[in-house]
């Protein structure tokens, strides 16, 4: 697994709760090993990636405060997005935005929806 792309997958699977973790590993010998390592049960809980959202097998991922990522797990490809910038005089954009993340069939194509306070 490529260094990225597997950093994104342990980011997203120590948000999963027990059940969906005892169901990941499943998926291949990499992942249950991962899940069933120390270093991942430290981690486990640890909320420095926020998940915007899912469709279509695309995820979109907040790695950092107002950083938004879309990758594709199963090709380990992602797209940086330029985040727009906000007027707020809060000390971080996640405290101040709440982001969606979706597939637009009118305009067939993905979109970020943002909502500011």
């Amino acid at each position: 697994m490529a260094e990225l792309a597997f950093d994104m997958v342990e980011q997203i699977l120590v948000r999963l709760d027990v059940e969906d973790l005892i169901r990941c590993k499943s998926v291949c010998n990499s992942w249950q090993s991962f899940i069933s390592c120390p270093r991942f049960k430290d981690r486990y809980g640890d909320n420095l990636l926020h998940v915007v959202g899912s469709c279509n097998g695309l995820v979109c991922v907040s790695p950092k405060d107002a950083e938004l990522v879309v990758t594709n797990p199963s090709t380990r490809e992602h797209k940086k997005l330029q985040t727009p910038p906000y007027q707020s005089k809060v000390k971080r954009v996640r405290d101040a935005v709440c982001w969606g993340f979706g597939y637009d069939s009118s305009a067939a194509d993905y979109n970020l929806m943002e909502k500011a306070d």
